[in-house]
């Protein structure tokens, strides 16, 4: 016979047996060791033959065994010795292959010499526990026994107990044997059965503890636990008295644990009727969810698995049972009143939606309805039926008191409709007499008859209004001015509001937004018809570079109820603090009368006084300082403050300063004064004193407060001066002073020495030097647009000939601006270049002669944006509008924002700008609407922006290797013919290149060498080692490259 077994085992020991005989049994022992734990399928087959038969025959057979996890039974060993130190049986949990018999050897020997010891003695020493390597020992005696028991872990509390009860079977059964044993195994038959009940003794009180399920100790120990200590205090004691008299009288403890399990008995039969009052409520329960006409399907049948659990005496699961049903006829009781909830709550909302209409107060009621939707999500009926009535008992106070307040607010509207419509004259004696009336509802509370009245009185009125006001508003426009704004500082902001209608503008009210600081805006009560009211507040920019400030101006007409409002906006340049240096630019007639007075600052009105006394000290300064026959120009300090004074004939210009003086500070208040000349000198001359005889004039002299010799810091008014030219001048070469002097030290000199006609004659001079970049690009521009309207291709008029000749000069000025700026050369080739413009006359300009801003520019790309548009270039980031997301999707709202956030706002904005926009949540597509996001639009780090008065230029300052390459071929052009003009070698005239430098620089210039010798009219570029001994030779540098530069005349 072969035996085979199979499943989520390994099995070891496996022995054919030789023959059966019949009505023979054979004892087979294996080894088994399954792979998990629980039911585990367990398959036997078994094949054999017959006698004088050749066939093999099969036998199957699969039972589900029951696997603990691993360390359950921590009892390896038992030894059963006679007092003697006879081994009287052992039995190991251990498969015998796998027992070492050394250690065998050695475990009996520890015991059997105890026993001899014990023997010896005849003493009573309890129980002993002996440690073996990683092993534990327990030993106990009877008055013929010893028994050992080996263990691994800990100690099972109730161990001791286990084997004072198998000791008391050993005695019981075979006691008169043992006293006088004679070593013979058939005397003590079935002895071993009973000590191997030992290798149950399990941690976990759940295991399958095989024969010792039912013992006294076991179904003490599972009473106390499932009834905890406090209902089994008595039972817990008598234990702890078995265990603590069973070293000295094994009887008495028996009897301790027999008591034990008597009155864990009697505390189980408490139970079993406790746990049937427990199965009754769970047929009570089930029972009371039929009558609410629930499914009790599962119910039902977790009510039959509780009555199996309670005759089974598994009472736990009949108390987890019926917890388990009491919660779900709960959980359907709330939702039965959940749905009743639903059904007065829409009603409710039903009411709250008329009370509404009805312009009813109804904050309260509404404010329920959040905690009734709490009180659902807790599934709290209670809650929910209280906060319905008080819901529905507001609703119906509000309704009283709103109807009042509403009737008494609507009253003293019409009075004051009534009121206006008087003092224009209109006849409104029928809508008083109702009014009168409407009073009289209101002390009485007739609100059946109150709301009536006053909707009559308020349709005749209104109609009597709308025949005055039909065709007649008010049209207000915006112009705004601002001496140059600095980054944490504040300044002085000018707004002019002309109303351009046929109608007064009332209660006008001006809002600036953006990223600054505000204050002194104020209410203007009226603005009549064709009335410009201008007045001044002040900004403080919290950050330096460009910015979009938007200007809103709410206003009423008269006797019109509706709220109105005209809005701009402007793209504002803001500079670093510390860029301009002037705060106030002071102009006084020649006879020492204040004229005006311009500040960068914004003074409250509590301290406006302090420009009032700097007014008067610098006139003081003035009357004194310009005797006949002084010098021109005159400097003192008032309070710590620098004062620069310009005389002209008749006009003196007095500026104040924080800092330093600029260099070139006389050169700008010399091109002030000479416009104020120009324009008002003739005025000046015969004035009288009075300011409305020269207006204008503060334009003019704000423009003093630009001047700042800062690099990239905007000169605003005075950007495309003659003044401003000046530094680009001198560093082409193109400005000198008298002996080559340099050329803003000589004419401040000259200023200084000789007064304003000198300074008007070092204008000039400057003016006509100027026929240079600007002047020539607008030449260019205007041949090109010339050419194109002759060649038929262009159809427009003269005038629009100058509009695109002065549009794209400008584009071309700002470009210029942002490269400066940048910090690169204007004649330097840059890789984009976006023109943003303010209308569709710029951008038809740009798209007409793209190739001009191109060619000079230097761009490789140029980008023309629409005045509605965004470009492309520049970094926008999405704001999600949280309350109205929220209003439409309430439950997805945090979802919503988390999605539109991590997703290209590009995207988003051109979806919401083809009318569509959608994300998926959970499935559905959920509609983005463009109240919901707002997009911020800011300058990327690489680009630079340069507002003009056609638009706006956005410059990409990164450089790729070519460009850089480029740009170098263009120095040693410009290089070039500076060389050209230090030899007196005339343009059209050939000349001959040598460059000496590294391998690199070579490389880079290689590529551009025929733009070289066509830009600088060369025959030949080579690259040498030395430089001709009679060639013009130029040390410069290139990035972190220096090189030779020669120049000689081409010999022909």
């Amino acid at each position: 016979m072969h035996i085979e077994f199979s499943g989520d085992i390994e099995s070891k020991g496996v022995q054919t047996i030789p023959e059966i005989g019949v009505g023979e049994s054979v004892p087979v022992r294996v080894g088994l060791k399954p792979k998990g734990t629980g039911s585990l399928p367990i398959a036997v087959g078994i094949s054999y033959q017959r006698l004088f038969d050749e066939n093999r025959y099969e036998v199957r057979d699969t039972k589900q065994v029951r696997v603990e996890p691993e360390a359950t039974y921590l009892v390896e060993d038992v030894f059963l010795i006679h007092s003697d130190g006879r081994l009287i049986a052992h039995h190991s949990r251990k498969f015998r292959e796998e027992i070492d018999e050394d250690i065998f050897s050695g475990m009996l020997t520890v015991v059997q010499d105890f026993v001899k010891d014990s023997f010896k003695s005849r003493t009573r020493v309890g129980m002993k526990r002996l440690d073996f390597g990683d092993s534990k020992i327990l030993i106990e005696r009877s008055p013929h026994t010893f028994i050992a028991t080996v263990l691994v872990g800990q100690e099972p509390k109730l161990l001791p107990l286990y084997m004072l009860q198998v000791l008391k079977e050993v005695e019981d059964r075979y006691g008169p044997v043992l006293e006088k044993w004679t070593g013979l195994l058939h005397q003590l038959e079935g002895i071993e059965a009973i000590i191997k009940k030992l290798l149950f003794v399990a941690k976990d009180p759940s295991a399958d503890m095989g024969a010792l399920s039912d013992s006294p100790v076991t179904l003490t120990a599972r009473v106390i636990e499932a009834l905890g200590a406090e209902q089994t205090m008595e039972a817990n004691e008598l234990l702890r008295q078995a265990q603590s008299t069973l070293e000295s009288d094994i009887q008495l403890a028996w009897q301790f644990i027999e008591k034990a399990k008597a009155q864990a008995d009697s505390i189980q039969t408490q139970l079993r009727d406790r746990m049937a009052d427990v199965l009754t409520a769970s047929r009570d329960t089930v029972a009371e969810m039929k009558g609410i006409g629930a499914d009790t399907s599962q119910a039902e049948l977790l009510l039959r698995e509780a009555e199996e659990a309670f005759h089974e005496g598994k009472y736990e699961r009949v108390r987890e049972i019926q917890q388990g049903l009491h919660e779900s006829v709960e959980r359907q009781k709330g939702e039965l009143a959940s749905k009743k909830v639903e059904v007065e709550l829409a009603s409710l909302i039903n009411d709250i939606q008329i009370a509404k209409s009805q312009n009813l107060d109804v904050r309260e009621a509404e404010s329920y309805l959040t905690k009734i939707e709490g009180a659902i999500q807790k599934k709290n009926p209670r809650q929910m039926e209280d906060f319905l009535r008080r819901a529905k008992e507001s609703l119906g106070r509000q309704r009283r008191r709103t109807v009042l307040e509403k009737g008494r607010a609507d009253l003293a509207r019409v009075q004051a409709i009534v009121a206006h419509a008087k003092a224009v004259n209109v006849d409104v004696a029928d809508v008083q007499a109702l009014l009168q009336k409407a009073e009289d509802a209101l002390r009485t509370e007739d609100l059946k008859g109150l709301e009536p009245l006053i909707d009559q009185a308020e349709a005749t009125a209104k109609a009597r209004v709308g025949q005055i006001l039909k065709d007649r508003y008010p049209r207000l426009f915006l112009e705004t001015k601002s001496p140059g704004l600095q980054a944490n500082r504040w300044s002085r902001f000018e707004m002019a509001i002309t109303n351009k209608g046929n109608w007064p503008a009332e209660h006008v009210t001006p809002i600036v937004s953006g990223p600054v600081e505000v204050q002194g805006l104020k209410v203007i009560e009226k603005i009549e018809p064709n009335e410009k009211t201008t007045f001044e507040f002040g900004l403080r920019p919290k950050e330096a570079g460009t910015m979009d400030l938007d200007f809103e101006v709410h206003y009423t007409r008269p006797l019109d109820e509706g709220k109105h409002q005209t809005t701009d906006s402007a793209v504002v340049r803001v500079e670093e603090e510390g860029g301009y240096v002037i705060d106030d630019a002071l102009l006084f007639h020649s006879t020492g009368a204040i004229v005006c007075h311009e500040a960068r600052a914004y003074l409250p009105a509590e301290e406006v006084s302090k420009a009032a006394a700097l007014e008067g000290q610098v006139k003081t300064f003035v009357a004194k300082a310009f005797p006949e026959g002084s010098k021109p120009v005159k400097r003192t300090t008032i309070a710590g403050v620098p004062i620069v004074a310009l005389r002209a004939p008749h006009a003196i210009l007095v500026v104040s300063l924080h800092g330093r003086e600029p260099s070139i500070l006389l050169l700008y208040l010399m091109q002030v004064l000479r416009e104020i000349h120009d324009a008002y000198g003739t005025r000046l001359e015969a004035w009288t004193g009075d300011p409305a005889e020269l207006v204008g004039i503060r334009d003019l002299v704000r423009k003093a407060l630009f001047v700042t010799d800062v690099e990239g810091v905007s000169l605003g008014p005075l950007e495309d001066s003659t003044v401003s030219k000046i530094p680009m001048m001198v560093e082409r070469g193109l400005l000198m002073g008298e002996g080559d002097q340099d050329f803003v030290a000589w004419a401040r000199s000259a200023i200084e020495a000789r007064g304003y006609e000198q300074g008007v004659a070092v204008l000039q001079h400057v003016s006509d030097a100027t026929v240079g970049p600007t002047e020539e690009i607008a030449k260019q521009i205007r041949q090109a647009i010339t050419a194109s309207k002759e060649a038929g291709t262009l159809q427009i008029s003269d005038d629009q000939v100058n509009t695109y000749v002065e549009f794209l000069r400008l584009t071309l000025e700002a470009a210029f601006q942002a490269k400066r700026r940048a910090g690169i050369e204007r004649y330097w080739p840059v890789a984009r270049i976006a023109v943003k413009t303010a209308d569709q006359a710029g951008y038809d300009a740009a798209s007409a002669f793209r190739k001009v801003i191109v060619g000079q520019s230097g761009a490789k790309e140029l980008d023309l944006v629409l005045p509605t548009d965004t470009w492309r270039g520049m970094k926008i980031d999405v704001q999600v509008h949280m309350q109205s997301v929220s209003a439409s999707y309430r439950l997805w709202a945090r979802k919503i924002e988390i999605l539109l956030r991590s997703q290209d706002a590009w995207k988003i904005k051109a979806g919401l700008d083809r009318g569509e926009y959608s994300v998926g949540i959970e499935g559905q597509k959920v509609r983005i609407d463009p109240s919901m996001v707002s997009f911020v639009e800011s300058v990327p780090d690489h680009v630079v922006e340069e507002p003009f008065e056609g638009g706006v230029v956005f410059l990409d300052t990164r450089m790729t290797k070519e460009l850089i390459a480029e740009g170098y071929a263009k120095e040693i052009v410009m290089l070039v013919k500076d060389a050209r003009k230090d030899m007196h070698v005339a343009e059209d005239r050939v000349v001959e290149i040598e460059l000496v430098a590294a391998k690199g620089l070579r490389a880079m210039l290689q590529p551009w060498k025929d733009m070289i010798l066509r830009d600088a009219n060369a025959l030949d570029l080579t690259f040498v080692q030395e430089p001709a001994s009679d060639a013009y030779v130029i040390e410069a540098g290139l990035g972190e490259e220096t090189f030779l530069l020669g120049v000689r005349a081409a010999e022909m």
